[in-house]
């Protein structure tokens, strides 16, 4: 061992003193470039007014039901004169987080929409409107719409996930007409 760390310190001043032998030697700490910082972010603009698909009818959650054949819960959507009525079964842990957010209560430890809703406030992410696209193959698929501060994102949801979210950040709920004719 004491050989070979001899050796070792024997290289070490050999390549020190020939300038690295021909070798490319790295470039001293101090003439290295500091790091590029990153580019400022755009300045962050307002929230747009929620802005549907056109024709789209705004709904909210009326009730919750158990499904007769045991298979989830009915959430109905109303819209706003109760004239229309969407029954979309969800399962039980969703409805038991719209039911939550329905009467304005949390559980006690943060639930998974609670640490989506979280998620998206300290992003800095705005809940524009939450949207029942269509009915498809007797599933209903939905979508969230976010403003992030510089551009809308649209998520593809589950129907149940995206009334969740939109009542936990007091977003407006829109369901496509087609969905209506459909269901």
């Amino acid at each position: 061992p004491r050989a070979l760390c001899g050796v070792m310190r024997w290289i070490l001043l050999t390549l020190a003193i020939a300038g690295c032998a021909g070798a490319q030697c790295p470039e001293p700490v101090a003439a290295r470039a500091a790091p590029t910082p990153p580019a400022a972010e755009p300045e962050r603009r307002p929230a747009p007014s929620p802005n549907p698909p056109s024709g789209s009818i705004q709904v909210h959650p009326v009730r919750l039901e158990a499904e007769p054949m045991g298979g989830g819960v009915i959430m109905i959507l109303a819209d706003e004169e109760g004239r229309r009525q969407l029954p979309v079964v969800i399962g039980e842990a969703e409805a038991h987080v719209i039911d939550l957010r329905m009467r304005g209560e949390t559980f006690e430890r943060p639930l998974t929409h609670d640490l989506l809703s979280t998620m998206i406030e300290r992003l800095g992410a705005r809940v524009l409107f939450v949207h029942v696209d269509k009915l498809e193959s007797n599933v209903f698929v939905g979508s969230v719409v976010l403003w992030d501060g510089h551009d809308l994102q649209t998520f593809d949801s589950r129907t149940s996930d995206a009334v969740a979210i939109g009542l936990g950040h007091h977003a407006p709920i829109y369901v496509a007409p087609a969905v209506f004719e459909r269901a």
